[in-house]
């Protein structure tokens, strides 16, 4: 097996890579005592998020995620979307819809970015922001006439 200790070196060619150097890694683990590098274990389907779109999330130290994102069903070959923020309990699967509202206005084109921190009561406080603003229509004031 081939050591690959000394970590990430993108500063040079592949033909031009240092020993025990790698360029890329995907989900790998260095176990720097051993010499190692191993896969993360992979990702898990939530039976409770199958019509959900997530558009941003935050992990919560606890192991819940916060996700916000769109709801989507079909009924009749009409597709209508709700805009919602859920809680995920990733220990025992429980999914929460903390709030629901298309005033919301989450747009698939705009991806939500999270931050989150407690507060001195110990409750988490999760900002996010998907950068989205709606144009308006300005009205100047000029009237043009046609003849």
């Amino acid at each position: 097996m081939k050591k690959l200790g000394k970590g990430m070196f993108k500063d040079t060619a592949r033909v031009d890579q240092p020993e025990g150097t790698m360029r890329d890694a995907l989900n790998a683990n260095l176990n720097i005592k051993k010499g190692s590098i191993s896969n993360e274990w992979g990702t898990t389907e939530y039976p409770n998020n199958a019509n959900f779109r997530v558009l941003g999330r935050a992990v919560l130290d606890d192991d819940r995620i916060v996700m916000f994102g769109q709801q989507v069903d079909t009924v009749d070959t009409v597709i209508t979307y709700t805009d919602q923020i859920r809680i995920l309990n990733t220990r025992n699967q429980e999914v929460i819809i903390l709030y629901q509202n298309n005033a919301l206005n989450f747009q698939q084109t705009h991806p939500i970015v999270t931050t989150h921190r407690k507060n001195q009561a110990d409750e988490y406080l999760v900002y996010f922001t998907d950068g989205y603003e709606e144009e308006e229509e300005i009205y100047i004031g000029f009237d043009y006439v046609t003849g």
